[in-house]
């Protein structure tokens, strides 16, 4: 072959494998210039399996990229339905595309594990659901209880017992009570439900509450002493908890007798006229100073 052809044919096919390369180079950094402006969204909590609890605030997540000015709309599905919008709160972005909002779980959502949680930005129209994660009950209130006072009424055997149960949200709690004679070494004394009433049982609703115990119904004629001690126990779904009185005097010979005179701190003088008040039963002083308080067994 003529030389000069051949080389034209070489500078020919050169130019062609140029061309070729330089399409390449750019269908390449075209695609690559695509994928850096193509809006995406990615959910990154609840993760799978996750499990948050129905009436307590759970914090989601979410990635966006070439999105500059999203227009959030978030939804709960549940087996793959749409349930409901969802409103969160705090929605911000931390930097880096990382986003974040805190979702108040409904206390009424049924507990299950084939929930998702979905983000679409309206700018873009672009959207991602999360993995699958489950929603639990709601956590019960924990329940608190404070014995108060505990003691012998005056003029009769009944035994009342002064206790708050709380907190105030607390749907209602079953409570019993039991006494120690021997300071809390052991609490043996077991009422039957027969000799008590007021605040006890099933069914007792929180705040200040009072229960009364007959104590000449369960204890032998003539008990008296100065070391029993009330025992409360409150329970409820959550479980129970216990609380003790201080120690208290029963006297079931003369019922509780209690006498003194008021006297002047500086002079000595006996106090006429002064009220004194014990259990929510008054007195006034005579012309001595002196008080009492006394009744005895209950007929």
């Amino acid at each position: 072959m003529n030389p000069t052809i051949q080389t034209a044919i070489r500078i020919a096919y050169i130019r062609h494998i140029a061309f070729i390369g330089f399409c390449l180079v750019a269908w390449t950094s075209s695609e690559k210039a695509v994928a850096q402006t193509v809006p995406r969204i990615t959910v990154i909590r609840p993760q799978a399996g996750e499990r948050v609890v129905a009436g307590q605030v759970y914090r989601i997540q979410w990635r966006a990229e070439n999105i500059p000015t999203p227009d959030w709309k978030f939804a709960l599905n549940k087996g793959g339905v749409h349930q409901y919008p969802v409103f969160p709160t705090n929605v911000r972005h931390e930097g880096g595309g990382l986003w974040r909002g805190d979702w108040l779980v409904p206390a009424g959502q049924t507990a299950a594990c084939d929930y998702d949680f979905w983000v679409k930005d309206d700018t873009t129209r672009v959207d991602d659901h999360s993995e699958l994660f489950c929603i639990g009950p709601a956590a019960l209130p924990r329940i608190v209880l404070a014995v108060i006072h505990a003691q012998q009424n005056l003029g009769h055997t009944l035994i009342s017992v002064d206790y708050e149960l709380g907190p105030p949200e607390l749907s209602n709690a079953s409570v019993g009570i039991s006494f120690s004679r021997d300071g809390g070494a052991s609490f043996d004394i077991v009422p039957d439900a027969s000799t008590l009433s007021g605040d006890v049982g099933a069914g007792v609703q929180p705040g200040k509450r009072r229960l009364f115990w007959d104590a000449s119904r369960t204890l032998p004629p003539g008990t008296f002493g100065g070391n029993f001690v009330a025992r409360l126990i409150a329970s409820t779904g959550e479980g129970s908890i216990s609380a003790d009185s201080d120690r208290f005097i029963i006297d079931l010979q003369r019922g509780i007798q209690i006498s003194g005179r008021v006297l002047d701190k500086r002079t000595r003088n006996p106090l006429a006229g002064v009220t004194v008040t014990y259990a929510g039963a008054t007195r006034t002083t005579d012309a001595a100073g002196r008080f009492r308080f006394d009744g005895g067994p209950w007929p």
